[in-house]
């Protein structure tokens, strides 16, 4: 992760950053220390606070530019399949 140097080119502390993301600062100071890793919801939060994509939080590059129609197939896939799996836990204590 690369939360702490996107965080320091924002020019926030980690107070600041916690508090924009809604969570504890001891738990942002485990992120950027590599000592846990935040979960998939708190990802999207920390790309759409730092104004970041993905990619950049992850690999600490942007993208390149679009994405290929190759890459854009598979990504497809990868969510639809995930789709599958985790319909039966959004379905739950739903009446079909």
């Amino acid at each position: 992760m690369r939360i702490a140097g996107i965080r320091k080119r924002r020019g926030w502390s980690q107070s600041q950053l916690a508090a924009r993301l809604g969570v504890p600062r001891d738990r942002l100071s485990k992120w950027e220390r590599g000592m846990n890793a935040p979960s998939l919801d708190d990802l999207s939060g920390l790309s759409e606070v730092l104004e970041v994509p993905l990619e950049e939080l992850g690999l600490g590059r942007a993208p390149e530019g679009p994405i290929s129609s190759a890459d854009l197939k598979e990504l497809t896939r990868y969510f639809l399949a995930m789709g599958r799996l985790l319909k039966p836990w959004m379905t739950r204590g739903r009446k079909e």
